[in-house]
Protein backbone atom coordinates (compact mmCIF):
# COMPACT_ATOMS: atom_id res chain seq x y z
CA UNK A 1 0.00 0.00 0.00
CA UNK A 2 2.20 2.60 -0.96
CA UNK A 3 -0.24 5.48 -0.38
CA UNK A 4 0.32 4.63 3.31
CA UNK A 5 3.67 4.86 3.22
CA UNK A 6 3.60 8.03 1.61
CA UNK A 7 0.97 9.54 4.07
CA UNK A 8 3.76 11.03 6.46
CA UNK A 9 7.09 11.64 6.53
CA UNK A 10 7.81 9.40 9.47
CA UNK A 11 6.75 6.39 7.16
CA UNK A 12 8.79 7.20 4.08
CA UNK A 13 12.01 7.71 6.44
CA UNK A 14 11.46 4.01 7.36
CA UNK A 15 12.19 2.67 3.80
CA UNK A 16 15.83 3.95 3.74
CA UNK A 17 16.73 3.08 7.39
CA UNK A 18 15.48 -0.31 6.92
CA UNK A 19 17.57 -0.50 3.46
CA UNK A 20 20.79 0.71 5.68
CA UNK A 21 19.93 -2.14 7.89
CA UNK A 22 19.39 -4.85 5.23
CA UNK A 23 23.02 -4.38 3.66
CA UNK A 24 24.84 -3.48 6.71
CA UNK A 25 23.60 -6.32 8.95
CA UNK A 26 24.90 -8.71 5.85
CA UNK A 27 28.13 -6.84 4.94
CA UNK A 28 28.72 -7.19 8.77
CA UNK A 29 28.22 -10.70 8.24
CA UNK A 30 30.61 -11.09 5.29
CA UNK A 31 33.49 -9.61 7.29
CA UNK A 32 33.81 -13.73 8.48
CA UNK A 33 35.53 -14.12 4.63
CA UNK A 34 37.77 -11.11 5.00
CA UNK A 35 40.90 -14.36 6.48
CA UNK A 36 40.56 -16.23 3.24
CA UNK A 37 39.56 -12.84 0.70
CA UNK A 38 39.72 -9.69 -0.72
CA UNK A 39 38.31 -6.38 0.84
CA UNK A 40 37.02 -6.57 -2.45
CA UNK A 41 35.67 -9.78 -2.61
CA UNK A 42 34.72 -9.99 0.89
CA UNK A 43 32.70 -6.80 0.22
CA UNK A 44 31.03 -8.57 -2.94
CA UNK A 45 29.93 -11.25 -0.69
CA UNK A 46 27.93 -9.25 1.51
CA UNK A 47 26.29 -7.87 -1.66
CA UNK A 48 24.84 -11.31 -3.12
CA UNK A 49 23.98 -11.82 0.86
CA UNK A 50 22.04 -8.35 0.82
CA UNK A 51 19.29 -9.96 -1.69
CA UNK A 52 15.93 -10.66 0.15
CA UNK A 53 12.47 -11.71 -1.95
CA UNK A 54 10.39 -14.54 -0.98
CA UNK A 55 11.02 -15.44 2.73
CA UNK A 56 10.89 -11.90 4.04
CA UNK A 57 7.62 -11.11 2.07
CA UNK A 58 6.05 -13.97 3.76
CA UNK A 59 7.15 -13.05 7.52
CA UNK A 60 5.87 -9.70 6.28
CA UNK A 61 2.79 -10.87 5.36
CA UNK A 62 2.09 -12.98 8.31
CA UNK A 63 3.28 -9.99 10.76
CA UNK A 64 0.83 -8.12 8.91
CA UNK A 65 -2.43 -10.66 9.35
CA UNK A 66 -1.20 -11.04 13.08
CA UNK A 67 -1.15 -7.47 13.82
CA UNK A 68 2.24 -6.86 14.52
CA UNK A 69 2.77 -4.82 12.18
CA UNK A 70 1.07 -1.96 10.16
CA UNK A 71 0.42 -1.76 6.59
CA UNK A 72 3.43 1.04 6.35
CA UNK A 73 6.05 -0.95 7.73
CA UNK A 74 4.70 -4.36 5.38
CA UNK A 75 4.76 -2.14 2.28
CA UNK A 76 8.35 -0.68 3.34
CA UNK A 77 9.45 -4.22 3.77
CA UNK A 78 8.11 -5.51 0.25
CA UNK A 79 9.95 -2.30 -1.17
CA UNK A 80 13.14 -3.51 0.24
CA UNK A 81 12.82 -6.48 -1.04
CA UNK A 82 12.80 -5.41 -4.47
CA UNK A 83 15.23 -3.29 -3.60
CA UNK A 84 18.02 -5.35 -2.80
CA UNK A 85 16.98 -8.59 -5.41
CA UNK A 86 17.49 -6.18 -7.57
CA UNK A 87 20.40 -3.98 -6.55
CA UNK A 88 22.85 -6.91 -5.04
CA UNK A 89 23.41 -8.32 -8.31
CA UNK A 90 24.93 -4.92 -10.26
CA UNK A 91 26.49 -4.21 -6.76
CA UNK A 92 27.86 -7.76 -6.68
CA UNK A 93 29.26 -7.07 -10.73
CA UNK A 94 30.39 -3.40 -9.49
CA UNK A 95 32.27 -4.96 -7.29
CA UNK A 96 33.93 -7.99 -8.41
CA UNK A 97 33.37 -7.57 -12.11
CA UNK A 98 34.10 -11.07 -14.45
CA UNK A 99 37.55 -11.79 -15.45
CA UNK A 100 38.35 -12.53 -18.54
CA UNK A 101 39.69 -15.57 -18.77
CA UNK A 102 43.22 -15.90 -20.21
CA UNK A 103 43.10 -18.15 -23.38
CA UNK A 104 45.42 -20.53 -22.94
CA UNK A 105 48.24 -21.21 -25.52
CA UNK A 106 51.81 -22.52 -26.95
CA UNK A 107 52.46 -26.10 -26.51
CA UNK A 108 54.86 -28.20 -23.75
CA UNK A 109 56.92 -31.12 -25.11
CA UNK A 110 58.19 -34.00 -22.56
CA UNK A 111 61.05 -35.55 -23.77
CA UNK A 112 64.65 -34.58 -25.72
CA UNK A 113 64.40 -37.24 -28.23
CA UNK A 114 65.40 -36.74 -31.73
CA UNK A 115 61.57 -37.11 -32.95
CA UNK A 116 60.50 -34.53 -29.67
CA UNK A 117 63.35 -31.68 -30.99
CA UNK A 118 62.45 -32.24 -34.97
CA UNK A 119 58.70 -31.67 -33.51
CA UNK A 120 59.24 -28.55 -31.79
CA UNK A 121 61.24 -27.29 -34.45
CA UNK A 122 58.12 -27.36 -36.33
CA UNK A 123 55.94 -25.93 -33.62
CA UNK A 124 57.92 -23.38 -32.91
CA UNK A 125 56.96 -21.27 -36.18
CA UNK A 126 53.96 -20.69 -35.04
CA UNK A 127 53.10 -21.16 -31.42
CA UNK A 128 55.01 -20.98 -28.03
CA UNK A 129 56.86 -23.96 -27.33
CA UNK A 130 58.45 -25.52 -23.94
CA UNK A 131 60.76 -28.72 -23.95
CA UNK A 132 60.81 -30.21 -20.88
CA UNK A 133 63.91 -33.41 -20.13
CA UNK A 134 64.70 -35.34 -17.06
CA UNK A 135 68.47 -35.20 -18.89
CA UNK A 136 71.04 -32.83 -19.30
CA UNK A 137 70.24 -30.88 -21.88
CA UNK A 138 71.64 -27.13 -23.11
CA UNK A 139 69.66 -24.01 -23.94
CA UNK A 140 72.25 -24.26 -27.16
CA UNK A 141 71.01 -27.54 -28.14
CA UNK A 142 67.65 -26.84 -29.36
CA UNK A 143 66.87 -26.91 -32.87
CA UNK A 144 65.30 -23.20 -31.95
CA UNK A 145 66.37 -20.47 -29.65
CA UNK A 146 62.73 -19.35 -29.00
CA UNK A 147 61.78 -23.08 -27.54
CA UNK A 148 62.04 -22.65 -24.23
CA UNK A 149 63.54 -25.16 -21.78
CA UNK A 150 63.08 -26.23 -18.68
CA UNK A 151 64.89 -29.34 -17.27
CA UNK A 152 63.34 -31.62 -14.31
CA UNK A 153 61.32 -34.76 -14.05
CA UNK A 154 57.79 -33.80 -15.91
CA UNK A 155 55.88 -36.14 -12.87
CA UNK A 156 56.43 -33.32 -10.29
CA UNK A 157 53.57 -31.01 -10.47
CA UNK A 158 56.14 -28.39 -9.38
CA UNK A 159 58.13 -28.64 -12.77
CA UNK A 160 55.12 -28.94 -15.13
CA UNK A 161 54.24 -25.40 -13.30
CA UNK A 162 57.30 -23.89 -14.04
CA UNK A 163 57.07 -25.13 -17.69
CA UNK A 164 53.84 -23.06 -17.85
CA UNK A 165 51.30 -26.09 -17.70
CA UNK A 166 48.85 -23.90 -16.17
CA UNK A 167 48.41 -21.37 -19.60
CA UNK A 168 49.35 -24.31 -22.21
CA UNK A 169 46.84 -25.11 -24.97
CA UNK A 170 48.56 -29.21 -25.52
CA UNK A 171 51.44 -31.43 -23.99
CA UNK A 172 52.73 -33.87 -26.09
CA UNK A 173 54.63 -36.75 -24.01
CA UNK A 174 57.22 -38.80 -26.02
CA UNK A 175 59.07 -40.71 -23.70
CA UNK A 176 60.46 -44.26 -24.82
CA UNK A 177 58.62 -45.18 -21.32
CA UNK A 178 55.38 -46.03 -21.33
CA UNK A 179 54.63 -45.80 -17.32
CA UNK A 180 56.56 -42.31 -17.41
CA UNK A 181 53.78 -41.29 -20.59
CA UNK A 182 51.15 -42.33 -18.87
CA UNK A 183 51.70 -40.26 -15.52
CA UNK A 184 52.92 -37.32 -17.21
CA UNK A 185 49.47 -38.09 -19.45
CA UNK A 186 47.33 -38.19 -16.46
CA UNK A 187 49.17 -35.07 -14.48
CA UNK A 188 48.65 -33.15 -17.24
CA UNK A 189 44.80 -33.92 -17.55
CA UNK A 190 43.82 -33.88 -13.61
CA UNK A 191 45.93 -31.26 -12.10
CA UNK A 192 46.36 -28.81 -14.61
CA UNK A 193 43.20 -29.42 -16.93
CA UNK A 194 45.10 -29.33 -20.40
CA UNK A 195 42.47 -30.00 -23.12
CA UNK A 196 44.54 -31.74 -25.63
CA UNK A 197 47.20 -34.32 -24.11
CA UNK A 198 49.26 -36.38 -26.30
CA UNK A 199 51.40 -39.14 -26.35
CA UNK A 200 52.59 -42.07 -28.24
CA UNK A 201 52.90 -45.74 -27.67
CA UNK A 202 55.67 -47.56 -30.08
CA UNK A 203 54.59 -51.07 -28.25
CA UNK A 204 51.13 -51.59 -30.57
CA UNK A 205 50.84 -54.85 -28.97
CA UNK A 206 50.16 -53.09 -25.81
CA UNK A 207 47.53 -50.53 -26.19
CA UNK A 208 46.98 -47.58 -23.79
CA UNK A 209 43.45 -47.86 -23.51
CA UNK A 210 43.11 -46.03 -20.32
CA UNK A 211 44.46 -43.13 -21.23
CA UNK A 212 42.27 -42.64 -24.46
CA UNK A 213 39.84 -42.97 -22.65
CA UNK A 214 40.27 -39.71 -20.47
CA UNK A 215 40.71 -38.60 -23.79
CA UNK A 216 44.36 -38.45 -24.49
CA UNK A 217 45.24 -38.48 -27.90
CA UNK A 218 47.60 -41.94 -28.25
CA UNK A 219 49.87 -42.16 -31.57
CA UNK A 220 50.52 -45.59 -32.53
CA UNK A 221 53.31 -45.79 -35.12
CA UNK A 222 51.37 -48.06 -37.37
CA UNK A 223 48.40 -46.04 -37.22
CA UNK A 224 50.50 -43.06 -37.81
CA UNK A 225 52.10 -44.51 -41.15
CA UNK A 226 48.67 -46.51 -42.31
CA UNK A 227 47.35 -42.41 -41.98
CA UNK A 228 50.23 -40.96 -43.81
CA UNK A 229 50.15 -43.40 -46.53
CA UNK A 230 46.14 -43.14 -46.94
CA UNK A 231 46.20 -39.30 -46.88
CA UNK A 232 49.63 -39.20 -49.60
CA UNK A 233 46.75 -41.51 -51.97
CA UNK A 234 43.35 -39.39 -50.97
CA UNK A 235 44.89 -35.65 -50.83
CA UNK A 236 47.85 -35.60 -52.33
CA UNK A 237 48.20 -31.69 -52.07
CA UNK A 238 46.98 -31.48 -48.69
CA UNK A 239 49.46 -33.97 -48.03
CA UNK A 240 52.37 -32.14 -49.78
CA UNK A 241 51.59 -29.20 -47.88
CA UNK A 242 52.18 -31.18 -44.18
CA UNK A 243 54.66 -33.37 -45.56
CA UNK A 244 57.39 -30.83 -47.25
CA UNK A 245 55.82 -27.73 -45.26
CA UNK A 246 56.20 -25.95 -48.03
CA UNK A 247 57.70 -21.64 -46.91
CA UNK A 248 54.58 -20.20 -49.04
CA UNK A 249 51.81 -22.59 -47.82
CA UNK A 250 50.62 -23.52 -43.97
CA UNK A 251 47.87 -25.37 -42.17
CA UNK A 252 46.25 -23.69 -38.92
CA UNK A 253 43.85 -24.78 -36.77
CA UNK A 254 41.58 -21.88 -35.23
CA UNK A 255 38.29 -21.71 -32.57
CA UNK A 256 35.46 -19.96 -33.85
CA UNK A 257 35.04 -17.10 -31.04
CA UNK A 258 34.22 -14.09 -33.12
CA UNK A 259 30.60 -13.45 -32.55
CA UNK A 260 30.20 -11.58 -36.33
CA UNK A 261 30.67 -14.96 -37.54
CA UNK A 262 27.86 -16.47 -36.20
CA UNK A 263 25.29 -18.29 -37.72
CA UNK A 264 26.68 -16.80 -41.23
CA UNK A 265 27.13 -18.88 -44.17
CA UNK A 266 31.12 -19.33 -45.00
CA UNK A 267 30.57 -17.47 -48.16
CA UNK A 268 30.17 -14.63 -46.42
CA UNK A 269 32.85 -14.65 -44.78
CA UNK A 270 35.76 -12.08 -46.24
CA UNK A 271 38.96 -13.98 -45.25
CA UNK A 272 42.42 -12.59 -45.52
CA UNK A 273 44.76 -13.31 -48.86
CA UNK A 274 44.27 -16.23 -50.22
CA UNK A 275 43.55 -18.41 -47.03
CA UNK A 276 40.30 -21.19 -47.32
CA UNK A 277 38.18 -22.90 -44.81
CA UNK A 278 39.23 -26.41 -45.67
CA UNK A 279 37.34 -28.51 -42.76
CA UNK A 280 35.01 -27.66 -39.67
CA UNK A 281 34.66 -29.74 -36.97
CA UNK A 282 31.47 -29.61 -34.50
CA UNK A 283 31.53 -31.06 -31.29
CA UNK A 284 32.11 -34.96 -32.45
CA UNK A 285 31.01 -33.97 -36.74
CA UNK A 286 33.47 -32.94 -39.09
CA UNK A 287 31.94 -31.23 -41.91
CA UNK A 288 33.36 -30.64 -45.43
CA UNK A 289 32.32 -26.66 -45.95
CA UNK A 290 31.00 -25.49 -48.66
CA UNK A 291 29.63 -21.66 -49.05
CA UNK A 292 26.28 -22.10 -48.12
CA UNK A 293 27.86 -24.12 -44.61
CA UNK A 294 26.73 -22.07 -41.51
CA UNK A 295 29.32 -21.25 -38.82
CA UNK A 296 28.75 -21.51 -35.19
CA UNK A 297 31.05 -20.13 -31.87
CA UNK A 298 33.03 -22.99 -31.21
CA UNK A 299 33.50 -24.57 -34.37
CA UNK A 300 36.86 -25.61 -35.06
CA UNK A 301 38.18 -24.44 -38.32
CA UNK A 302 41.10 -25.66 -40.64
CA UNK A 303 42.54 -22.84 -42.58
CA UNK A 304 45.15 -23.36 -45.41
CA UNK A 305 46.75 -20.40 -47.26
CA UNK A 306 50.21 -18.56 -47.01
CA UNK A 307 51.44 -17.88 -43.14
CA UNK A 308 51.04 -13.84 -43.38
CA UNK A 309 47.24 -14.21 -44.27
CA UNK A 310 46.98 -17.16 -42.12
CA UNK A 311 47.88 -14.98 -39.13
CA UNK A 312 45.40 -12.23 -39.98
CA UNK A 313 42.82 -14.94 -40.27
CA UNK A 314 43.63 -16.21 -36.91
CA UNK A 315 43.51 -13.22 -35.56
CA UNK A 316 39.99 -11.95 -37.23
CA UNK A 317 38.30 -16.28 -36.55
CA UNK A 318 39.50 -15.81 -32.15
CA UNK A 319 38.46 -12.17 -31.85
CA UNK A 320 35.91 -12.14 -29.18
CA UNK A 321 35.16 -8.73 -29.34
CA UNK A 322 32.65 -8.96 -32.88
CA UNK A 323 29.33 -7.41 -33.26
Amino acid sequence: DLKTLLASPENLILLPELLIAAFAIKFGAALVFKPAFSWRETFAAGALLSARLSLIIAASAIALDLGVITDAVNTAIVLVAIITVTASPILFDFLLPKRAEARRQGVIIVSSRELALALAKQLAKIMPVTLVTRFPFRQADLPDPNIRLVQGDARDPEVLRRAGAHQAAALVCLSGEPLFNEQVCKLALQTFNLEHVVTWQPDEQHRLDELERLGVKVIYPGMAMLMALEGSVLFPESFDVIAHQAEDMELRQVRLRNRRYHERALREVRLPGDVLVVRVQRGEERIVPHGETALQLGDVLLLVGSPAFIEDAVRILEEEEGI
